[in-house]
C-alpha cells in the first residue's frame, strides 16, 4: 500500500511542476502587462527560440494589443545576445550584431537595417519607458543583421537559429542578352536571397550574396556589349560576389531578385532613359547615371521635380574623426566633428519628417566609418530627391567663421586635351552630378538665405569645390559646413542646443523654399 502511494506521488510530481510553471508564467506576464500600462486588453503569448547547434531553447513572451504581437527589446537582446541601446538625446533604438545594425524611432514605421530602409506595417512602441517591437521586426529585420541564420516557423511559432541542415544557396546558370537599349544579365538561384550592391564606378558593379555554390559553364561570361564587358562569379571572404565589368558606354542600371522561380536580373543601360519616379520597392535599386550635357554626351530628358526622399549624410564616423571641436578633459572625452554632424543630422531628420512629410534616410545612424562611394550609393539606390552632407570646417586662421554651402565644381575634372568620346564616357560617374548643378546651386541659395534670415549680418556663403561627397550623386546635392571648429565662437555655437535647433530650422526653411520653387 505504501509503495502504491509513493508511486502515485512520484507520478504527480511532473504535473505539479507544470502547474507551478504555468502559474508563474501567468503571473510574470500579468506583471509585464501592468508595467507596460497598456490601456487596451492585452493577451499574452509565447514563442520558442531554438538554437540547434547548442541544443538550447528559450521562451520569448509576447503581448497582443489588438493589432499585433509585441516583444520587449531587452528580451530580444538577451536571448540573441546582441546589443540594444537607446539614444538618450533623441530616443532612437539601435540593435547591433557584429558590424551590422538596425535602428528605429519608437512610434515610427521606418527601420534602417544593414544600411537600407525598410517599413514595418506596425510601428514599435514605447509605453511607460518600456520599448517593444512588433513580431514583424523579428521575422523580417532581425535576420538581416544577425550573424547566424534565423528561420521563422509560423505554424509552430518558433525561431530556429543555426538550422541542422540549412539549405545552401546555389547559382545554377548565368546568362546575358544584349539589346538595343541595355544588356540583361540573369542568374538562376535555388532560392531567393538578399544581397548588397557596391558601386566601383565607372568601371565596376559588385553584387554580394550569402555564401553560395556554383558550377557555371562559362565563368567569367564574356559579353563585350556597349554597356558590359564581362561578368564573373567569385567566392570572397565567406560570401559570393557577382562582379560586373562595365563597358565604355555605360549609363545606368537596375536590378531585382524575383521568386518562383528564384532568379536575379540586372539591366545595364547604354542610352539615356527617364527613370521611374515612383517609390522603390524592396530588392530593387536604380541609379540614374545619365551623362552631362557636354559635346559628345547624350542629354537627359527633364522630369518633374517631386520631393519625396531626403538623404542626410553625417560627415565622417568611426575611425574617421573629422575636426576636433572640444579637446578631452579629465571629466569628458574629446568631441569630434563626427559626433556633432550625427547629432545635427538626427535633429534635422525629425524636423523634415514632421514639417514636410518626406522620407528621410541617414547614411549612418551610429558612429561607424562609411566610404564616400557607399554614401553616394545609398542616396542613388534610394532615389533620393535631395542629398545633404553635413560637416564642420577648420581653418589655420582662428578668426575664420561662418556657414558655407558647397556646390559641385567641375573645374578640376574637365576632360584633358585630345580626349575622345569613349574616354569621356569611361569617366561618366565623375560627371554624375553635372545634370543637377543648377538645382544644387538653387538649393544652396535657399539654405544660405534662410540662415542669414535667422542670423542677420553673419557670414553665410555659397561656395564651389570638386568634392568627392557630391560627384557621384544623381540628385540636387550639397556639402554643408555648419561652422568652424577652429573658431571659439563657432565652437560654442555648434555645440549648443539652441544654435543647433536654429541651424536645423534654417536648413529646413531652405529646403522648403527650394521645394516650393521646384514643384510645378
Amino acid at each position: 500500500m505504501n509503495d502504491t502511494k509513493e508511486r502515485l506521488i512520484l507520478m504527480n510530481i511532473p504535473k505539479r511542476l507544470e502547474q507551478k510553471r504555468k502559474y508563474w508564467l501567468r503571473l510574470a506576464l500579468g506583471i509585464l502587462i501592468w508595467i507596460c500600462g497598456w490601456n487596451l486588453v492585452a493577451e499574452a503569448g509565447t514563442i520558442e527560440v531554438v538554437f540547434h547547434d547548442q541544443d538550447i531553447r528559450y521562451t520569448l513572451f509576447t503581448l497582443y494589443n489588438g493589432q499585433a504581437e509585441f516583444v520587449h527589446v531587452n528580451k530580444i537582446a538577451e536571448i540573441f545576445q546582441i546589443a540594444a541601446e537607446t539614444d538618450p538625446i533623441d530616443g532612437h533604438v539601435t540593435f547591433s550584431s557584429g558590424v551590422k545594425t538596425a535602428s528605429f524611432f519608437p512610434g515610427k514605421n521606418e527601420v534602417i537595417a544593414a544600411r537600407r530602409s525598410y517599413t514595418l506595417e506596425i510601428a514599435p512602441l514605447k509605453i511607460e519607458g518600456v520599448i517593444m517591437v512588433p513580431l514583424e521586426f523579428l521575422t523580417k529585420i532581425l535576420p538581416l543583421i544577425y550573424t547566424r541564420e534565423i528561420i521563422w516557423e509560423p505554424g509552430s511559432r518558433r525561431f530556429v537559429v543555426g538550422s541542422e541542415n540549412p539549405e545552401i544557396l546555389q547559382i545554377s546558370t548565368l546568362s546575358a542578352i544584349p539589346s538595343s537599349e541595355y544588356t540583361q544579365i540573369t542568374a538562376e538561384f535555388s532560392q531567393g536571397a538578399s544581397y548588397k550592391v557596391t558601386e566601383k564606378l565607372p568601371s565596376m558593379l559588385i553584387f554580394e550574396f550569402p555564401q553560395a555554390t556554383f558550377d557555371l559553364a562559362q565563368n567569367p561570361l564574356q559579353i563585350n556589349s556597349r554597356s558590359v564587358k564581362h561578368v564573373s562569379v567569385v567566392d570572397s571572404f565567406g560570401s559570393t560576389q557577382i562582379i560586373v565589368r562595365l563597358g565604355n558606354e555605360f549609363v545606368r542600371y537596375e536590378h531585382q531578385m524575383s521568386k518562383d522561380p528564384a532568379h536575379w536580373v540586372l539591366k545595364v543601360y547604354h542610352g539615356p532613359k527617364t527613370p521611374d519616379t515612383t517609390q522603390p520597392v524592396e530588392g530593387l535599386i536604380e541609379a540614374n547615371l545619365v551623362a552631362p550635357e557636354q559635346p559628345g554626351f547624350p542629354a537627359s530628358e527633364p522630369k518633374p521635380y517631386v520631393l519625396r526622399t531626403v538623404v542626410l549624410d553625417p560627415g565622417h564616423g568611426g575611425s574617421d574623426l573629422g575636426v576636433i571641436i572640444l579637446p578631452a578633459t579629465d571629466d569628458t572625452p574629446a568631441l569630434y566633428e563626427k559626433h556633432v554632424t550625427l547629432q545635427i543630422a538626427k535633429s534635422l531628420k525629425t524636423n523634415l519628417t514632421q514639417r514636410l512629410g518626406v522620407r528621410v534616410i541617414l547614411t549612418r545612424e551610429v558612429d561607424e566609418f562609411i566610404s564616400a562611394e557607399d554614401r553616394a550609393t545609398l542616396a542613388n539606390s534610394n532615389r533620393a530627391d535631395i542629398f545633404i552632407s553635413l560637416h564642420v570646417n577648420k581653418s589655420f586662421t582662428a578668426g575664420m567663421v561662418g556657414f558655407e554651402a558647397y556646390v559641385m565644381d567641375y573645374g578640376s575634372l574637365e576632360q584633358p586635351n585630345g580626349s575622345n568620346l569613349l574616354s569621356g564616357r569611361s569617366q561618366l560617374l565623375d560627371f554624375a552630378q553635372a545634370n543637377y548643378v543648377t538645382q544644387s546651386e538653387r538649393l544652396a541659395q535657399h539654405i544660405v538665405a534662410a540662415y542669414q534670415a535667422r542670423y542677420p549680418g553673419s557670414r553665410a556663403e555659397v561656395e564651389y569645390a570638386p568634392l568627392f561627397t557630391l560627384k557621384g550623386t544623381t540628385m540636387p546635392a550639397l556639402h554643408l559646413e555648419v561652422g568652424y571648429g577652429s573658431n571659439a565662437q563657432d565652437q560654442q555655437n555648434i555645440t549648443g542646443e539652441v544654435f543647433q535647433q536654429s541651424l536645423v530650422a534654417a536648413i529646413s526653411d531652405g529646403i522648403a523654399g527650394f521645394k516650393k520653387e521646384q514643384t510645378p
